[in-house]
């Protein structure tokens, strides 16, 4: 898949109304356990989009999107363990 492809498509669906209100937790939305990584992980199929919030700015950082091969998240080609 191409990454401006994904980039492209999760920001779609934020555009579509998940950043209204980004830090509800839903089925396809959940706030993490502390890690480097994100705070919070939108499931859009087998992507995953980690971001942060800034309620003062009212801004959504994304930082990073990976996709889901069963147990494992794969960004930028490595596994990445958020545990």
């Amino acid at each position: 898949m191409d990454r401006v492809a994904v980039f492209v498509d999760a920001g779609y669906v934020f555009a579509q109304g998940s950043v209204t209100f980004p830090t509800v937790v839903t089925k396809n939305r959940k706030a993490l356990r502390p890690n480097p990584l994100a705070r919070f992980e939108l499931r859009i199929g087998a992507l995953r989009v980690y971001y942060e919030v800034d309620e003062a700015r009212r801004v959504v950082e994304i930082r990073a999107v990976g996709i889901k091969d069963r147990d494992q998240v794969i960004i930028g080609g490595g596994e990445i363990d958020l545990s």
